[in-house]
Parts: structure tokens; sequence; C-alpha cells
């Protein structure tokens, strides 16, 4: 009995240590902050989002949450991450949608102009932000069958969700964050927003309109969203944020565009293409790639307004 009760005492206290390392050594944050936004959406009450923008970097510089609750009172959230890639726009959604109804869901459509991630950062924050669960599980094994080497496809999917293998190389750079419990959403749903200004010209990303060919991934990926929105019961937006898109990206876009133009409640918003749009382009850019506070403000209610 007293063999019994040692082992069981020693797998306890095992499983706790194990438990409070993976706290500490585990991955944080989608932004460069400590707090992701999976975890700001785990701490909203359900069913009081009523408009989810959802994409990479240029949805949390160029949405404003707080702008359209102060105009609107409308709630929305940024379903953001650092380079977000078209398999975790997809599986975050659905992920969202098992707590929220929204009402809208704008996709920004910059993630199916790549594959892979320019950075690992990147692909650990897309890969590793959501709960295990079945949808991680779905976005693993989709994300690499498309981007590694046939090799390198079942370790990719371990390493993503069992996750150590990963974390164990967090040693060296531990922050006093890693230690403590992280204060929740210190961005404002989702949004982080500077001040830079950069002069930013869009006049030769509005001269390209030439329409590409969309592979089948891309396609399937429009269409699974498409019975998403038709199995949920939200509209779906397609847009693009304004920022100096290269040709090749406005191929896509453009390609997008045409693609969708026939389906039933669902919109193409371009920021970029559109001539209405109210934007000072010398003052309401960070970069070439995205928008500043101010900018992102305007961008809020000018698709509001649309």
């Amino acid at each position: 009995m007293k063999k019994v009760i040692k082992i069981v005492s020693f797998i306890l206290i095992t499983i706790i240590i194990l438990a409070l390392s993976y706290q500490t050594l585990s991955w944080k944050d989608t932004t460069g902050e400590y707090v992701s936004n999976i975890e700001q959406l785990k701490n909203t009450p359900n069913d009081t989002i009523d408009v989810v923008f959802v994409g990479s970097s240029h949805v949390y510089c160029g949405f404003a949450p707080h702008a359209l609750w102060n105009n609107t009172g409308i709630a929305s959230f940024d379903l953001s991450i650092s380079g977000m890639d078209r398999y975790s726009a997809y599986y975050y959604t659905k992920y969202l949608l098992k707590t929220q109804k929204p009402k809208v869901v704008a996709v920004d459509l910059f993630p199916v102009t790549f594959e892979g991630h320019l950075d690992q950062g990147n692909e650990y924050r897309n890969m590793m932000s959501m709960p295990v669960s079945k949808d991680a599980i779905d976005l693993a094994k989709n994300y690499s069958v498309s981007t590694k080497e046939e090799s390198e496809v079942n370790e990719a999917i371990n390493n993503y969700l069992l996750r150590w293998p990963i974390v164990h190389s967090r040693y060296k750079e531990l922050k006093k964050g890693d230690f403590i419990e992280a204060p929740e959403n210190s961005f404002l749903r989702g949004e982080g927003l500077v001040n830079n200004i950069t002069p930013v010209d869009l006049t030769e990303a509005r001269s390209y309109t030439d329409i590409g060919d969309l592979t089948k991934e891309q396609i399937k990926w429009i269409d699974d969203f498409v019975k998403l929105s038709e199995d949920k019961g939200f509209k779906l937006v397609f847009m693009v944020a304004p920022y100096a898109a290269q040709y090749h990206e406005m191929l896509v876009y453009n390609a997008v565009e045409e693609y969708v133009s026939g389906i039933q409640n669902v919109d193409f918003i371009s920021a970029i293409t559109e001539t209405d749009t109210k934007f000072d382009f010398k003052n309401d850019f960070a970069d070439s790639g995205h928008l500043n506070a101010s900018g992102a403000v305007k961008l809020t209610k000018w698709f509001y307004a649309k």
C-alpha cells in the first residue's frame, strides 16, 4: 500500500511540476505582447461580439474596435495574429464561433497571397496560440501538409500540438512576464495602434488591374469560408486593407473579387482600389504595409459606412 501511495504521489508531483514548467516556458502572445488575442477572446463574455475582423498585422494595425464602439455602439473584435496564414484565419474563426455569434465577419485577404510564414516567430504564434482542440489539430495538419516537405509533416504536427519540443528552446529568453499571470486585454480587443507617420503612395498598386488565376487551394479556402458563413448565419466580407501592395498580390485580390462577385451574402471591399476612401496618404500610414492610429480610425469608420 505504501508503495502504491509513493508511486501515485510521484506521478502527481511530476504532473504538477510539468504543468507549472509549461506555463512558464510556453509560447506567449501574438503581436509582441504577453497576451494573445486568443487570451482576450477567452476573457470576453459569450455572445457579445457583433463584428469580427480576421487577419494579420494589417488588421490589428488597421482596425480600431474602440472607434466603432464609440461611434456606433457596435462591439467588434480584431481576431489577428502577426503574419496570419490563410489556414489560421479559417480555424481561428471557427474557434471564435464556439462562443460568439457575430453578425459580420470581415476576413483580410492578405493571408491568401503567400504560403507559410516569413519567419519562425510568426509560424509559432499562429500554430500555437490556440488551445489544443480539434480545430488546433486540423489547423496543424492542413498547414503542415501544404507547407512542409513530406518527411517533415508528422514531426511539425507533433511539435505544434505537443509543444514541448518548441518551448524547450525558450530557456535563454525567459522574462518576468513568463513567471507571472499577464493582465487581460492589454490591447483593446486585439488592436495594436501606433503613431508613426510614413507617407505612402498607392497609385501604383491601384494601377494593377490584371486578374490572376486562383489555385485550387485558394478556391477551397474561399469556399470553406462561404460555407462557414452559411452554416453559422453571418455576413461574410472579404476585404483588403490599404497598403502598398505588390503586383502579384493585386492579381490575387482582383481574382478573389471576380470569383465572389456572384455569391449571395458575400461582399468584397478593397481600401486600395476604392476611389472614395478618405485617407490622408501622407499622414495615415505607419509604414508601407500598415496604417497608424489615425488611419485605423478612418478605415474603421469607412468600413462601417460601406
